[in-house]
């Protein structure tokens, strides 16, 4: 299932592995973790990465995608959809011409 808010994956995460994809400041600008949550701040994520690299302090803006078991929060695709409920309810972007009399 997915979900819009990350908040709904962090809380089922309990102990569990999360897969993260992660935008930094590497060279291809992507990284992926296996980790387990350690906690959440309303600005970062803790996590315990078991491929070795530690313990991480990640800014919830740069998650892309957190996925635990079928549940998963995608970034890109939540915000479409947000943008796309706006533009359907703003009124189409039309020009409109005078009619002379």
């Amino acid at each position: 299932m997915q979900y819009n808010h990350l908040k709904s994956v962090l809380d089922r995460a309990n102990g569990r592995f999360t897969s993260f994809l992660v935008k930094d400041n590497s060279r291809v600008g992507l990284s992926v973790y296996s980790a387990k949550v350690g906690s959440a701040t309303p600005k970062t994520v803790i996590i315990t990465d078991t491929n070795g690299a530690g313990t991480k302090r990640i800014p919830r803006a740069n998650v892309l995608i957190a996925q635990v078991g079928s549940e998963s929060f995608p970034r890109l695709i939540a915000a479409r959809l947000r943008v796309f409920r706006f533009k359907r309810s703003a009124p189409p972007n039309t020009i409109t011409r005078s009619r002379k009399s």
